[in-house]
């Protein structure tokens, strides 16, 4: 059994005291004040199980640190210390599990974007070696604050984490990388499952110790100095800009008398991939969920990619850690980046008539390997229908409705329309 480290915040307070000393040992006077939101909901926000060499770790140190939300880091000026904010912290069992909880309505609005979301760098340990890894946490979609602020949806899937610190691997089990697709939209296999899920291994650096003496000052009501802590391990430097890097996150299968809609709506949410450099070499660190206040839509597609553009940035943390490349918003929606893909064919088929629309539910959609570019290399790249992102078919003739999941098209990953079969 995985083991609750005594560092783990545990009320409102402890969390802002440690948000304050974290910003204040950056530079930045201002003190951050509890959320709006209804204090004391502590949910469970990531768990795993850390090894090395596929061997689990005991007594490894796992931390979640939270970095700011994607408006701040955009408009930070270039030099300037970002403060990043230790929220938990946990310590793995025999068996190398781990849990990390958090009350994300205490979290300052400085690190919440405008649907409570918090974005989450997990950093896992061993006595010498140490992994990081980012996703975005969501609030439960029951509470009565979600409700309040007309966020819909169900509840938020917690990332169920493999991490080996020694291979330099990590995935979420609930996206899979076997399941992922590449630029053409084929899927990669199991065969592909550990070169896809390579991410940054270093050393292990001062940030982890950092990180937890900060909860234990929290949690005491103590300032960090107090137990020694290096203040610039968490901390980070805003770099330069990249701006208009090409997004690929769609392919639209569908014949001439079928063709396909996408809509993008306000609010629509993607995840991209965040590239990390250590030691010289790049590599995927996680995701960031980002959603943007647009609407963009682009009709009649047949056998073609989907594109936007994208921003990021780059930022340099201290205590031999490394350098991130996040994106930080959204610079235009359904780009000129058409390419033509060959139709892809699924098994699951219903018939639609003449005259019949149909529109994709909430299912997900494929996650894209190489779907953003950012320069050294390619990261992820997915969005969600339901949830900002519409995939609209008009059926002008009599068609076939084929999608990737045995549960039909409204579950499916990935949807095409065919001719229709005679009688």
């Amino acid at each position: 059994m995985h083991v609750r480290t005594t560092v783990a915040l545990a009320t409102t307070a402890a969390l802002t005291a440690a948000g304050a000393v974290a910003l204040a040992n950056s530079g930045v006077v201002t003190t951050p004040t509890a959320a709006a939101p209804p204090a004391h909901d502590r949910q469970q926000i990531a768990s795993g199980v850390l090894r090395a060499n596929g061997k689990p770790v005991r007594a490894g140190d796992v931390v979640a640190i939270a970095w700011p939300k994607a408006a701040v880091l955009a408009q930070a000026r270039r030099g300037e210390r970002i403060p990043l904010l230790p929220i938990d912290a946990a310590r793995t069992g025999g068996d190398g599990r781990f849990t990390i909880e958090a009350d994300l309505s205490a979290v300052p609005a400085r690190y919440r974007d405008h649907q409570g979301r918090v974005a989450i760098e997990l950093v896992a340990a061993d006595r010498q070696r140490e992994l990081r890894w980012n996703f975005t946490a969501a609030p439960r979609a029951t509470t009565d604050w979600r409700a309040a602020a007309g966020v819909t949806g169900s509840a938020p899937v917690v990332p169920d984490l493999v991490l080996d610190v020694a291979r330099g691997r990590a995935w979420d089990r609930h996206d899979d990388p076997a399941r992922w697709a590449d630029r053409r939209g084929k899927v990669l296999g199991a065969s592909r499952r550990a070169q896809a899920a390579a991410a940054p291994a270093q050393r292990r650096s001062r940030q982890v110790g950092t990180a937890v003496h900060t909860l234990q000052a929290g949690s005491d009501d103590k300032t960090a100095i107090d137990v020694g802590v290096e203040p610039m391990c968490l901390s980070a430097l805003a770099g330069g800009s990249l701006k208009n890097r090409k997004e690929h996150f769609l392919n639209v299968y569908a014949w001439k008398f079928a063709k396909g809609t996408v809509w993008q709506r306000y609010s629509v949410e993607h995840t991209l991939g965040i590239g990390y450099q250590s030691g010289g070499s790049w590599s995927m660190s996680g995701t960031s969920t980002l959603s943007f206040g647009a609407s963009a839509g682009q009709g009649r597609i047949v056998n073609s990619s989907v594109w936007n553009r994208v921003n990021y940035r780059d930022f340099y943390t201290y205590c031999g850690t490394g350098r991130y490349r996040r994106p930080v918003g959204y610079y235009d929606l359904l780009s000129n980046d058409w390419a033509y893909v060959y139709h892809a064919r699924f098994r699951n088929c219903v018939t639609k008539l003449r005259g019949s629309r149909w529109v994709t539910s909430s299912a997900k959609n494929r996650t894209y390997r190489y779907g953003t570019d950012i320069g050294p290399i390619r990261v992820t790249a997915q969005s969600g229908y339901g949830s900002g992102t519409e995939l609209r078919f008009n059926f002008r003739r009599k068609s076939r409705l084929c999608g990737n999941s045995r549960y039909g098209p409204a579950s499916s990953s990935q949807v095409e329309t065919r001719r229709g079969r005679r009688r």
